[in-house]
């Protein structure tokens, strides 16, 4: 007998069967003669590239390409794979074990930094470094933390912050 004010349990397995009637089975379709090894070893391979242009796509903002002309599309297209190669690499460097050098004694290696924080948790930390200028166009870099200076070497840019850009409000 049902308890007042709560509702029981109606379930209906029918159309829940049906729906996941293939969930963990794929069928891979070709038009051309081949090995199930050789079909499966070209699909493999179409959707690493398909997830790694979506990865792409989702990180340099291309979800959606809106253009009015095909110069703009094909600039827009430029600009995404060159920070999708930035990225990549950013990644890469993010893997490696470095060797950090000490003030005294000898450098010392240090795990990657992939083990201890995020790519997002990186850009946090490294999202508050700003270049000033005042009104004669010197330029300089607000405080840096050791922090923001130890992801900096540790990505391959030792001293990136130590010394003001040439390049800066010019």
């Amino acid at each position: 007998m049902p308890i007042q004010g709560v509702n029981t349990l109606v379930r209906d397995d029918d159309p829940i069967d049906a729906a996941v009637r293939y969930f963990g089975f794929f069928c891979n379709i070709t038009t051309f003669s081949c090995s199930a090894a050789d079909a499966l070893l070209e699909y493999q391979t179409r959707d690493c590239i398909k997830k790694s242009f979506k990865a792409g796509k989702t990180y340099v903002d291309m979800e959606t390409l809106r253009a009015h002309s095909d110069a703009t599309t094909e600039g827009r297209f430029i600009v995404s794979f060159c920070c999708m190669t930035i990225l990549n690499e950013l990644y890469r460097r993010m893997k490696l074990r470095t060797l950090k050098h000490m003030k005294k004694g000898a450098p010392k290696i240090v795990d990657p930094l992939a083990d201890e924080m995020s790519f997002n948790q990186i850009k946090n930390y490294l999202s508050g470094i700003r270049l000033v200028g005042d009104s004669v166009n010197n330029c300089r870099w607000l405080e840096v933390t050791k922090r923001q200076h130890d992801i900096a070497e540790r990505l391959g840019f030792p001293g990136l912050y130590e010394n003001e850009p040439t390049w800066g409000f010019k």
